[in-house]
């Protein structure tokens, strides 16, 4: 069997032309696992000058969205090297003074 790729707007054409309504239900997908869209990049917020870059992404069935809080963007937010340098400059000048 191969995989095949829809566009959302196919998707929901479809739907209504089954005669099925789409109605948004996050609980359902979270049960069942949702249809992940990306909806691109947002600021990971790690630190105040932070530069690092999370996917967020919404679910083309329900609508839900994961506003980046994923496992994978945790670990990016932990691991944020510019956040380390920021407090490492922070220590030194506490040091200093």
């Amino acid at each position: 069997m191969s995989d095949v790729t829809i566009s959302e707007a196919e998707y929901h054409r479809l739907l209504k032309k089954a005669g099925e309504a789409f109605e948004p239900n996050p609980a359902k997908c979270r049960e069942n696992g949702h249809v992940w869209k990306s909806l691109g990049g947002a600021n990971a917020g790690c630190c105040r000058d932070c530069q690092c870059s999370i996917a967020v992404s919404h679910c083309i069935v329900c609508g839900d969205c994961d506003y980046g809080e994923t496992p994978e963007n945790a670990e990016i937010i932990k691991d944020c090297s510019f956040r380390e340098e920021l407090e490492a400059e922070a220590a030194l000048d506490e040091e200093a003074a």
